[in-house]
C-alpha cells in the first residue's frame, strides 16, 4: 500500500507545496475571521478549530495511515457546515462560503484524482444543500448565478491542486 504522499520526506518539492496550500488555507481563515460579524465569538471559535485542524492533519493522517484522509476531509466538512449554519446567512448567497475550499484542496493534496473528484463533489453537494432555503425567497434563476460559478471553481481548485501534486511528484528536482 502506498505511503500518503505529503508523509514521502524525500520528495522536497511536494513539501514546499504543502506549506503553500497550508499557508493559503491559513489566510484563507484569517479572511474569513475579518468578515463581519468580526467579534461574534462563536464564528472566531469555529475558525481556530478549523485552524487547528488545518495545522494537525498531517498528524491525524501520520496516525489513522488507512483512514487519516478521510478523518481530515470528514471534520473539515463539518466544520464548514458549522461556520455556515452559524453565520445566520442564506448559505448559497453567504460570503462564507470559501470555507468549502478547505476539504477541496486538502482531497487534492493527498487523494489520488478520482477520490478527488469524489471528495469534491461530496463537499459541493452538501453545499448545495442550502439551495433549498434560498429557493423559498428567491427564483432558481437568481440562486443559479450564485451556485454555478461556486461549484465550478470548487472542482477547478481540485484539479488544479491534485494536478500540481502529481507533477511536483514526478519531478526530479
Amino acid at each position: 500500500m502506498e505511503q500518503a504522499p505529503i508523509l514521502d520526506r524525500t520528495s522536497r518539492q511536494f513539501t514546499h507545496l504543502n506549506i503553500v496550500w497550508l499557508t493559503i488555507s491559513l489566510v484563507l481563515l484569517g479572511v474569513l475571521a475579518a468578515l463581519p460579524p468580526q467579534f461574534e465569538r462563536h464564528k472566531q471559535i469555529i475558525l481556530l478549530i478549523i485552524a487547528f485542524v488545518q495545522l494537525l492533519e498531517t498528524r491525524i493522517i501520520a496516525r489513522f495511515p488507512k483512514r487519516g484522509v478521510s478523518y481530515v476531509l470528514l471534520l473539515q466538512i463539518l466544520l464548514a457546515i458549522l461556520l455556515m449554519d452559524h453565520t445566520g446567512e442564506v448559505g448559497i448567497t453567504s460570503s462564507y462560503y470559501p470555507i468549502y475550499y478547505l476539504p477541496v484542496i486538502t482531497a487534492g493534496l493527498y487523494c489520488e484524482p478520482w477520490m478527488t473528484m469524489l471528495w469534491t463533489l461530496f463537499a459541493s453537494a452538501l453545499y448545495c444543500s442550502y439551495l433549498y432555503p434560498t429557493l423559498q425567497d428567491y427564483k432558481l434563476t437568481e440562486a443559479y448565478g450564485f451556485l454555478a460559478p461556486r461549484l465550478v471553481s470548487f472542482f477547478l481548485v481540485a484539479i488544479a491542486v491534485s494536478r500540481s501534486r502529481h507533477t511536483a511528484r514526478r519531478s526530479p528536482l
